[in-house]
């Protein structure tokens, strides 16, 4: 399996879904999200050419390369990829490199998911 990067994007999206669902449906929902999201996010490291290639094709979407320079070439750039949670709304959005993924956010599939993905 690929080593796991999550950005401070992803990491703060998990964190107030996690709260949303404390505060909406109790300990008992909030944990049963985190263990889908826990799911999700291992099946995207076992077999991360899974996910949907829905929004690759969002021209917005800008990925960074390990050394921190932007990729803009479509061939070169590490494909945006996503998987849905079971039984819950937010969507795991990711990009596969050669030696880890990176999870970029984790949104509501009803939010305007291109303005969220903007650089």
């Amino acid at each position: 399996m690929k080593a796991l990067r999550i950005s401070a994007a992803a990491d703060e999206d998990l964190i107030d879904r996690f709260d949303y669902y404390l505060e909406a449906g109790g300990l008992g929902l909030a944990d049963e999200f985190e263990q889908r999201a826990d799911g999700a996010l291992t099946h995207i490291r076992r077999f991360p050419a899974t996910g949907s290639l829905r929004y690759d094709d969002l021209s917005i979407v800008i990925a960074l390369s390990p050394s921190g320079s932007h990729r803009r070439d479509r061939q070169l750039r590490p494909k945006l990829r996503s998987w849905a949670l079971n039984q819950f709304p937010p969507t795991v959005f990711y990009l596969e490199h050669a030696d880890h993924i990176q999870v970029v956010r984790l949104l509501h599939q009803a939010s305007d998911i291109p303005a969220h993905l903007q650089p």
